[in-house]
């Protein structure tokens, strides 16, 4: 196990003179404390700095340049060390995006790491300027990105989205048409025209006001495992699932159909991902389980080919809908539900008939007051004074009994 240790901060205020009970009033004692007897024994290693205080702060980088607090990204742990403003280390993005700076810290230094662009930052009592800092460095390098974006649609003479286009690590644009993204985002139209109507700037045009969703069937191949130690072991069918939906909600069905056209790929490596353990389980006992996509289609809504149903069916393929699938099991999850809470409410019931209502707990006395009314609860208290007279009534004769036959 690792011995504890104090901030550099910790360090030097406790040098300084200071305690848990007086400090500074730019720092306070970091919570997830160790110890009642101790309290800078906790995770951040003593005292923190107060977050205002820290994002005003002046730091400089290795090569001399200013930054703020606020620019800084601390309280991380890389390489054994705890990269914070605690230790006057926190580090910052390289506003040249150099890799290879051999000024700042080794470890940060690793070109293969996320921390190869980013170097550390060191507390400074110079008077912050904003000219040649950091920020005015990411300001400029903003600025820069965005003209060159500008100039990249007008490349596309407009025929380019924000959403669809990617500023590479190279710092060159591009962009990689994909409906999938506009139908996660419900996209409208990410341009607006002169008259102040919203239009897709790739297409050139308004989407169809028409919402529908991307549909498609699944076809399942499997080993019937009901079937082992029979004569019909090994017997493998199939079955398909229709009407399953791609979106989450409608979209333009312009956005659906050109889905249907780029990506159904996609959608295939998405089913695969979603189906992959139990492929995986599956081929480990030597059994057949394959799920392939067909029928990818766009419309406004769930449409069923009876006459495809029962070829499917005198083929000896099983047929099933998505939407009835899931609503049996919404209705089974009900069913289930109630079942748990009518035996709930009669376990409430038991305990009241035998030791009263004054006897349940907090949450039992909510469940009571949810499922019992007061004339339901009255008379489970009637039964239980009713028992108990029956009980000592009982009692009574027996003594009586006893008292008769001369027992002592």
């Amino acid at each position: 196990m690792m011995e504890f240790e104090y901030n550099k901060l910790t360090q030097n205020l406790l040098a300084q003179g200071y305690t848990a009970d007086q400090f500074p009033p730019y720092v306070h004692i970091a919570n997830t404390t160790y110890t009642k007897e101790n309290p800078l024994r906790n995770f951040y290693g003593g005292f923190e700095y107060n977050v205002s205080y820290a994002d005003r702060c002046t730091f400089l980088t290795a090569c001399g340049l200013q930054c703020k607090g606020k620019s800084c990204l601390s309280n991380l742990s890389y390489g054994g060390i705890d990269w914070t403003f605690e230790n006057d280390n926190p580090i910052i993005r390289c506003p040249y995006g150099k890799k290879d700076c051999k000024e700042k810290h080794p470890l940060l230094q690793d070109t293969c790491s996320f921390t190869c662009d980013r170097c550390e930052v060191h507390m400074t009592k110079e008077e912050y300027h904003y000219d040649g800092s950091v920020e005015y460095l990411q300001k400029l390098n903003e600025q820069r990105v965005e003209k060159e974006k500008k100039e990249f649609i007008a490349l596309h003479h407009g025929r380019a989205c924000e959403h669809q286009m990617h500023y590479s690590k190279e710092g060159i644009w591009t962009m990689n048409y994909n409906p999938i993204i506009c139908g996660n985002m419900d996209c409208r139209g990410s341009a607006v025209d002169e008259c102040g109507f919203f239009y897709c700037p790739i297409l050139n045009r308004g989407l169809n006001g028409s919402r529908g969703n991307v549909f498609y069937d699944l076809k399942f191949t499997y080993t019937r495992s009901d079937l082992r130690g029979t004569f019909w072991d090994g017997q493998i069918d199939s079955s398909i699932q229709r009407g399953l939906r791609f979106f989450k909600s409608p979209v333009s069905m312009d956005i659906c159909q050109n889905v249907v056209k780029l990506c159904q790929d996609e959608i295939r490596r998405k089913v695969d991902i979603e189906y992959q353990y139990q492929k995986y389980m599956t081929a480990s006992k030597g059994e057949v389980y394959n799920v392939d996509v067909i029928n990818v289609r766009a419309e406004q809504k769930e449409c069923r080919d009876l006459m495809q149903d029962l070829q499917d069916l005198r083929d000896g393929i099983r047929i099933s809908y998505y939407a009835d699938d899931k609503k049996e099991q919404q209705e089974k999850k009900r069913e289930e539900k109630r079942i748990r809470q009518e035996k709930a409410v009669l376990k409430i019931e038991k305990k009241i008939r035998l030791n009263g209502y004054d006897s349940l707990d907090r949450s039992e006395k909510k469940i009571a007051d949810k499922n019992l009314d007061q004339q339901r609860i009255a008379e489970l208290e009637q039964e239980r004074l009713r028992q108990q007279d029956e009980i000592q009534h009982k009692q009574m004769n027996l003594f009586d009994f006893m008292g008769d036959s001369g027992i002592n």
